[in-house]
């Protein structure tokens, strides 16, 4: 997650709700106040989208792909009666409003600028998003760097995202990937 000024940006909605409701803790330990909470899903698998129903439950505006937006909003449309998450429960208690939805497929500015989302668009990665925080220079590339062990086609998709997109990330980190450099990165995609 990201901070710029009032605006909170969460990258994935990862886990479960219970995930979720971990990571709302510790924003309001880390920016004490109330902030607009942007979740940026970057991708549609279940590990990247299951806490999305506690950030729509809470206001959050969710941001993805758009060839994901209606996945994602039947994701929300449906009923939850056996095990009622908070979701169902705000539902019930008419304490919900509608659910915002953003979708993308096209380099998109979020905090005015301060946070760019790319279409990852390779042959592996269809329809996924990476975010780029400018002043920090750095790349969360969703799930599509998991090794930097050996080249993937994966990461060979990223590397030419953000070259046909002009990045200049120094540090990049991804759901199986922890802080590393970027130069790390450029390495797998040489000859």
């Amino acid at each position: 997650m990201t901070r710029v000024g009032d605006e909170v940006i969460v990258f994935e909605a990862t886990q479960s709700e219970q995930r979720a409701r971990k990571d709302a803790d510790a924003i309001a330990r880390l920016f004490p106040g109330p902030h607009k909470i942007t979740v940026v899903v970057t991708d549609l698998a279940w590990p990247h989208i299951s806490g999305v129903r506690y950030w729509v439950a809470s206001g959050a505006t969710i941001v993805t792909h758009s060839a994901g937006r209606a996945f994602l909003q039947s994701v929300i449309d449906r009923r939850w009666t056996l095990a009622p998450d908070l979701l169902e429960q705000r539902r019930q208690a008419h304490q919900l409003a509608p659910a915002n939805i953003i979708g993308v497929d096209a380099i998109t500015a979020l905090a005015k600028g301060a946070v760019t989302l790319h279409p990852i668009d390779g042959i592996g990665s269809e329809t996924a998003l990476m975010a780029y925080v400018a002043r920090d220079r750095f790349l969360w590339a969703s799930d599509y760097i998991q090794t930097v062990a050996e080249p993937t086609l994966y990461a060979g998709d990223v590397l030419s995202a953000v070259r046909r997109d002009g990045l200049l990330p120094e540090r990049t980190a991804a759901q199986h990937l922890a802080l590393t450099p970027w130069s790390v990165v450029e390495a797998l995609g040489r000859p």
